[in-house]
């Protein structure tokens, strides 16, 4: 049986200490070496996808930060109405 969340376990980020993803200042280049590992991860999409539904309003996720996050939000909301 498998749980929705078991993309997690097989996430690059599991790899790693979960600070790298949860930066207290996300601009600076702890933030840039966790969306570089993101970019490479097998399951990006569903983590962004997991994001973007809950929605996570910290860290990263899918390679995004919150404030790319937030405009995608609003672009696919715009776009669906």
């Amino acid at each position: 049986m498998t749980s929705p969340n078991d993309w997690k376990d097989r996430s690059e980020c599991a790899k790693y200490a979960p600070d790298l993803w949860w930066p207290e200042y996300p601009t600076q280049g702890t933030a840039h070496s966790a969306v570089k590992i993101c970019g490479a991860c097998p399951v990006r999409e569903e983590c962004l996808d997991h994001a973007i539904a809950r929605p996570e309003r910290e860290g990263i996720w899918g390679g995004l930060l919150p404030h790319e996050r937030k405009r995608l939000r609003y672009a696919s909301r715009v776009a669906v109405a």
